[in-house]
């Protein structure tokens, strides 16, 4: 008769994992931090799942949380004020999908209206904002401002955390690109967030619509109507 080694005790795990394995012990790989692999892996897959997730907890519990810097972060974007500054000189239809676009992921959204003294506007900077606060005036979230100076200085005084940009083509990405670098390293607490135009408007722009209509043409497919009329006023009375 053939040596048999000492039997387990009765109710161990081994013992049940061999009743239910029918006395089964194939020879298999064996799993880190575990003795023997039974049939149906029961004894192996335990002990092995227990360390990981003891290891994982113990080891992954700080590394899993974000910086404290970056925590701040994680404020849904519901209640996120963000800003969208240009000059919406005139505000297109592209312009206004961004817009409408951004008021749908943001608790908040300014439309910044910057004046740059070194630039030859078409429209004066009360006129740019009476176009926008008339084509806004059904967004509840929306409101429209000016500002002078640094842009991420104008995000602080509004407690904004998101800059809003359009972006057309790749054009668009090379220069705003290095924008949003310039302001990420001034301001890294700020952040950039990108909005592709809708195709039907992605060649549509401000100075384009300018060259056109200062050449009599129709831009009434380019613009909304407030901007329109605000550029045949400021057109024949030139």
């Amino acid at each position: 008769m053939p040596w048999t080694g000492p039997s387990p005790a009765a109710g161990s795990s081994r013992t049940r994992c061999r009743s239910s394995c029918a006395g089964s012990w194939p020879s298999t790989r064996r799993s880190p931090g575990c003795a023997r692999t039974s049939a149906c892996g029961r004894c192996c897959t335990v002990t092995w799942e227990r360390r990981r997730r003891h290891r994982c907890g113990r080891r992954g519990r700080a590394d899993s949380l974000p910086a404290p810097e970056s925590r701040e972060l994680l404020v849904p974007s519901s209640e996120l004020i963000a800003v969208y500054a240009g000059s919406f000189d005139p505000c297109t239809l592209g312009h206004l999908h961004v817009i409408r676009r951004g008021a749908m992921l943001f608790g908040k959204v300014i439309l910044a209206v910057g004046n740059n003294p070194s630039k030859r506007y078409l429209l004066p900077t009360e006129d740019r904002v009476g176009v926008l606060q008339r084509v806004t005036a059904d967004f509840p979230n929306v409101e429209v401002d000016r500002f002078d100076g640094l842009l991420v200085d104008y995000c602080r005084r509004v407690g904004a955390r998101v800059i809003l940009r359009g972006l057309r083509a790749s054009t668009d990405f090379d220069f705003e690109f290095q924008v949003g670098l310039a302001n990420q390293d001034m301001a890294p607490d700020i952040q950039t967030v990108f909005l592709l135009t809708d195709p039907a408007h992605i060649f549509i722009s401000s100075s384009l619509v300018k060259e056109i209509a200062s050449n009599g043409g129709d831009v009434s497919r380019y613009v909304p109507t407030p901007a329109l009329e605000a550029m045949h006023a400021r057109l024949q009375g030139a």
